[in-house]
């Protein structure tokens, strides 16, 4: 990744580069604040 593309991407995408995002774990960090909006509607 150069330094252009590191500016604009978001931090999740830097520390997922290199990984695997299909197991869930990235989709459940970057929709992490909905999540937490829709648990404290709950309570």
């Amino acid at each position: 990744m150069n330094s252009q593309q590191i500016m604009k991407t978001d931090i999740l995408d830097i520390v997922f580069e290199k990984r695997n995002k299909a197991y869930g774990a990235y989709e459940l960090r970057k929709f992490y604040p909905n999540r937490l909006k829709q648990a404290w509607a709950l309570c």
